[in-house]
């Protein structure tokens, strides 16, 4: 049994999800030109570098539906940028809707 990343799905979890009063969370991959070849971006974060933009796009496009997978319920501890810990619960259906944006 293979993992389905059906529009379908994705549109219902977003559903569900407004229909708690939960707004999702956009994030956008960008595919740009990195270290002599191609990349993937979330934000100042960088993959690894790809020889063509084709295997980057590829690979942007599977960690953006991978992002939208929904996952368990379950505890986390971060560190904020003032060093300050915090403890809350992560709901494994709170996912954020994911895309990719191609600069090549």
């Amino acid at each position: 049994m293979g993992i389905t990343f059906g529009s379908e799905r994705v549109a219902a979890d977003r559903k569900r999800t407004a229909a708690r009063g939960n707004a999702v969370t956009d994030i956008h991959y960008q595919v740009v030109q990195h270290d002599g070849g191609w990349a993937y971006k979330l934000g100042d974060v960088y993959s690894e570098t790809f020889r063509t933009h084709e295997a980057a796009t590829a690979a942007a496009k599977e960690v953006a539906q991978r992002q939208e997978l929904a996952g368990e319920t379950e505890g986390i501890v971060y560190q904020d940028r003032s060093g300050t810990w915090h403890e809350e619960v992560s709901r494994g259906d709170d996912r954020p809707h994911a895309d990719v944006k191609d600069e090549g």
